[in-house]
C-alpha cells in the first residue's frame, strides 16, 4: 500500500498537474471501555463481516473468542496521531 507521500507523485506520473498538497495532522487522546458507542461499532462489523471470515480464515469458535475479547478489553488511554492528505491537481 502507498505511503500517502507518494500520491503527488504518482498523480504527476499519470498526467496531473499537482496544484497544492495540504496535510491535515489530526491527533486524539481516547480510552476504550467496553459498551462503548466506537467499540459496538467495531464488533457490528466484525459481526457483518463474519460469513467471509469463519472457516475460509478462522473457525466459529475462535471468531466467537477472537470477538469476546475485541467487546471486552478495557484499554488504557492512549494518543493517536495521524494525518490526512489532499492533493489538488488538475489533468493535463
Amino acid at each position: 500500500m502507498p505511503c500517502g507521500a507518494d500520491v503527488p507523485a504518482r498523480l504527476d506520473r499519470s498526467g496531473f498537474d499537482v496544484l497544492a498538497v495540504l496535510v491535515l495532522p489530526q491527533a486524539a487522546y481516547r480510552s476504550s471501555q467496553p459498551g462503548d458507542l466506537n467499540r459496538t461499532l467495531l464488533v457490528d462489523r466484525f459481526l457483518a463481516a463474519r460469513d467471509g471470515l469463519v472457516e475460509e480464515f478462522i473457525s466459529a469458535d475462535e471468531f466467537h473468542d477472537c470477538l469476546g475479547c475485541v467487546a471486552d478489553e478495557i484499554t488504557i488511554g492512549e494518543c493517536a496521531v495521524e494525518a490526512h492528505l489532499a492533493v489538488v491537481g488538475r489533468r493535463r
